[in-house]
């Protein structure tokens, strides 16, 4: 089977994608469209890699084909550019589908879906939502409209969490019987064993930890709203044997740096980009992992994968109290409410917890959700079916 994935984000983003591509690519030829949008500084616009950005470009991912769309940056702020990068996305999407042969596309809100002999919709957010309260209202509209279209004609559609296909039933039921395609839940996966046996021994040298207990944040740091959170749980627990870790990247980085030296927060350890092969590591040296998202109805929808990834490693966790979250029901997470002293409170409680493998994390491997997702693509068909919607 040729399968072509439509990413929401550039390839080189740690993203819901990357797993289920990796596994399908072990027994079927995987295609994914990229795009390079992360242009921050001036001097970006004046790199070869911008220059780049205008061509098409064929790249491999081990057994992956990655196809560079031509894109024009920055496209945020003006909708005639967003359109014109749609028309790009859609364009090229519907050759690669002619050309190469694709069997089943998967598709996401960034262009409108191609013709294809199987279609499906991965719904891996509340897209919609999270682009009004960032907002980019008239954005929002467009990506509505898109994900309107893969509702409709989509041969099945699957959501990463069950919040989101209750969202996606729902809008089935308004509809007539034939215009409903099944809803799978089928959430983030990730290589549970990988998590489980890792050995945290190196980083915790690294970082001369000691005998302090660790408590870290991993992931793309771009709301300043987490990033104080952790800050104000670090200054809370200053003075106690505990150090606390942001890790990865993200704008956010540079003004977070700047205010744990401002409060003289000693504590506080910082650490670049972490290598994905190296992410189980990392975190099987945490004591605690830090989930401080904000409280909304974009968030309530997560499937938040640093969490499973927290929890795989055999860490206790903090997180804002989502719907999603709620609904699995692990006890080694502490649920908080969204404000800075609820989360430092929740950190205090975490700390107070021993390290303990979660059960039943099998839900959330690669090893199962793979062969759903792949039996899936083989029996999507023209066929419109009743809602499936599976329950964690």
């Amino acid at each position: 089977m040729r399968i072509l994935w439509i990413p929401f984000a550039a390839w080189h983003v740690p993203q819901r994608c990357h797993a289920f591509c990796r596994y399908l690519a072990e027994r079927h030829e995987v295609h994914v469209t990229h795009w390079d949008g992360d242009f921050a500084r001036p001097a970006d616009y004046l790199s070869r890699r911008y220059l780049a950005n205008f061509r098409y470009r064929r790249l491999r991912d081990g057994r992956i084909t990655v196809h560079q769309v031509p894109r024009l940056s920055p496209a945020l702020p003006w909708r005639r550019l967003r359109a014109f990068n749609r028309r790009l996305m859609a364009q090229h999407t519907q050759r690669l589908v002619d050309q190469l042969g694709i069997d089943a596309v998967v598709g996401s809100f960034v262009a409108p879906p191609p013709r294809a002999p199987r279609l499906v919709f991965d719904l891996q957010d509340d897209n919609v939502t999270g682009w009004r309260l960032a907002g980019y209202h008239a954005y929002a509209d467009e990506i509505a409209a898109i994900e309107a279209m893969y509702l409709a004609q989509a041969h099945a559609i699957v959501t990463a969490s069950t919040v989101l296909a209750d969202c996606a039933s729902a809008w089935n039921r308004q509809g007539s019987e034939e215009r409903g395609a099944p809803v799978v839940y089928i959430p983030n996966a990730i290589d549970v064993p990988a998590f489980r046996q890792a050995d945290g021994a190196p980083f915790r040298a690294q970082m001369q930890a000691g005998d302090r207990r660790l408590a870290g944040m991993v992931g793309n740091h771009q709301h300043w709203g987490e990033i104080d959170k952790v800050l104000s749980a670090a200054e809370g627990l200053r003075d106690e044997e505990v150090l606390f870790l942001i890790a990865g990247r993200g704008p956010m980085l540079s003004r977070a740096r700047q205010e744990a030296r401002r409060q003289g927060l000693m504590n506080v350890r910082f650490m670049g980009y972490i290598p994905p092969e190296q992410v189980a590591a990392l975190m099987a040296a945490l004591d605690v992992g830090l989930c401080p998202y904000a409280s909304t109805p974009m968030d309530d929808a997560r499937c938040p994968m640093r969490l499973i990834m927290y929890l795989a490693a055999g860490c206790t966790a903090v997180c804002t109290r989502l719907q999603e979250v709620e609904r699995w029901g692990f006890e080694q997470v502490v649920l908080v409410e969204d404000s800075p002293e609820a989360f430092a409170a929740g950190v205090r409680q975490a700390l107070t917890m021993p390290k303990a493998r979660a059960a039943d994390l099998e839900r959330f491997d690669i090893a199962s959700l793979g062969p759903q997702y792949e039996s899936l693509l083989l029996g999507a068909t023209n066929r419109r079916g009743p809602e499936v919607t599976a329950r964690p």
